[in-house]
């Protein structure tokens, strides 16, 4: 699940000790496998062959998306790998 951190802090004051609140999570909601699907499809749509420079940033910029839950997983980037050799246009690089 993806999360974001507030900014605010609530300081209170209990018998002259001082109390900090931690900032509340606030839930993002995560980009749908549809959307992930689009995301792939326009990165295929730039290449016919990739090498491994090329999955490190795919990965990056699908990190930067909201998608780090499913690529920080080795079965998720297999995942993601598998569709990428499924759907790509020329049969070998």
């Amino acid at each position: 699940m993806v999360t974001e951190k507030t900014t605010t802090e609530k300081i209170t004051t209990i018998a002259g000790r001082r109390r900090i609140s931690r900032p509340a999570e606030v839930r993002m909601p995560l980009p749908s496998a549809q959307a992930l699907k689009e995301e792939l499809n326009v990165w295929l749509g730039a290449r016919t062959c990739w090498n491994h420079e090329d999955w490190l940033c795919l990965l990056s910029d699908l990190r930067e998306k909201g998608y780090s839950d499913l690529i920080e997983t080795p079965k998720g980037q297999e995942l993601i790998g598998r569709y990428l050799e499924l759907n790509k246009k020329c049969a070998s690089c």
